[in-house]
């Protein structure tokens, strides 16, 4: 699939506020919002899915912020200094703030359909796996070519 147009793109540093949240998308896609202040910005909600195939890209991202693989996010990566690719995006014809790696222009999003504390457990248990088993993990229903490193 191609990526849309985008414009404005320019990165930045921020720092994560130790907030993470786990979420389930309208269609039951698990993710985790993590929040970075940025200095003159304000704050800037990172969302990350938790498909199979959006995975290995998630457990990179965590890592890069100071994530070690287990336990809680939050506590892990508070204060840790990130690195934040803002652009803007074109969908369905109207320019909308977006990131790579962050959703800027609403630091105060919040999950639209909250885990329960039980999802939660299930959610941060798929990462801790998937960070267990590999630095550089593949979802077993992947069946192309290993997923490339990203660099921040």
């Amino acid at each position: 699939m191609p990526k849309a147009p985008r414009r404005n793109v320019r990165y930045i540093q921020g720092v994560c506020t130790g907030d993470a949240e786990f979420s389930k998308t309208d269609n039951g896609t698990a993710q985790v919002f993590v929040k970075a202040e940025v200095p003159g910005e304000g704050l800037k909600t990172v969302i990350l899915f938790m498909s199979d195939a959006a995975m290995p890209y998630t457990q990179e991202k965590l890592r890069a912020v100071g994530w070690s693989g287990k336990g809680p996010i939050g506590p892990q990566i508070k204060g840790n200094t990130c690195e934040l690719c803002l652009y803007e995006e074109e969908y369905q014809g109207e320019w909308k703030a977006k990131a790579d790696f962050a959703q800027s222009g609403n630091g105060g999003l919040k999950a639209k359909n909250p885990a329960t504390a039980s999802e939660e457990a299930d959610m941060l248990a798929k990462l801790e796996i998937a960070a267990a088993t590999n630095e550089s993990f593949v979802p077993p229903s992947a069946t192309a070519a290993p997923a490339k490193k990203l660099m921040f």
